[in-house]
């Protein structure tokens, strides 16, 4: 399991945002967004480097202190991923929690 810790702030989601969520539009063919009791479910087929990818994500939490995104993806075609069998799927998990302003030298993101 890979674990990442990311100091956000505002203007650094704003960027992120600016530069990624584009691709959706370009590189999706299906991309369905529904609420349903405060969860939200994402269905998605995108096209990345002639590989195609089909998700399922759901996202939950109150989005002011925590949320929980998890995500299946069932990937075909393109170039081999190294430990993830053609077609098979993957798993993904983020828990996003707040936990206290960024400190202010924090380079924004760090990994352990």
């Amino acid at each position: 399991m890979q674990t990442m810790k990311q100091c956000t702030d505002v203007s650094s989601d704003k960027l992120m945002t600016y530069n990624f969520g584009g691709s959706a539009e370009r590189d999706c063919s299906k991309r369905d967004i529904s609420t349903s009791g405060g969860v939200i479910t994402i269905d998605s087929v995108c096209n990345f480097n002639g590989a195609t990818s089909t998700s399922h994500a759901v996202v939950s939490g109150d989005f002011n202190s925590a949320y929980t995104v998890e995500v299946t993806s069932k990937r075909e075609g393109g170039r081999p991923i190294p430990g993830v069998a053609p077609g098979g799927e993957t798993h993904m998990m983020i828990a996003a929690k707040y936990v206290a302003p960024a400190p202010p030298a924090s380079g924004r993101a760090t990994s352990s």
